[in-house]
């Protein structure tokens, strides 16, 4: 009867680690606070490790009109904020304070 339980509960844990591989991560949702300066690729923005980021993820960013305008990779990341920068940048597109980003 241990035997049994015990290969349940191993069977129920390995069910519940391939379940959680294939849900896909929450969505997170900032605003740009600042771009370092005119020209410049970083910029900063209003979401962190608090909000489940890292280094190295990639967001979108989105006009204040909805229009998806570029992606930007994150740099440095602190608990509420974080420094990133642009990889990606639409034609004629501008990026500007208030735009916001969203993984």
């Amino acid at each position: 009867m241990r035997y049994f339980v015990s290969v349940a509960a191993v069977i129920g844990i390995a069910i519940s680690v391939a379940v959680a591989a294939d849900v896909p991560p929450a969505l997170i949702e900032g605003r740009i606070l600042q771009l370092n300066k005119p020209g410049a690729i970083d910029i900063e923005i209003s979401v962190g490790s608090g909000d489940g980021l890292k280094a190295g993820d990639a967001l979108v960013v989105v006009s204040r009109k909805g229009k998806r305008i570029g992606k930007v990779k994150l740099a440095k990341v602190e608990a509420d904020r974080s420094t990133a920068t642009i990889t990606e940048l639409g034609d004629q597109e501008v990026i500007e304070r208030g735009d916001r980003v969203i993984r």
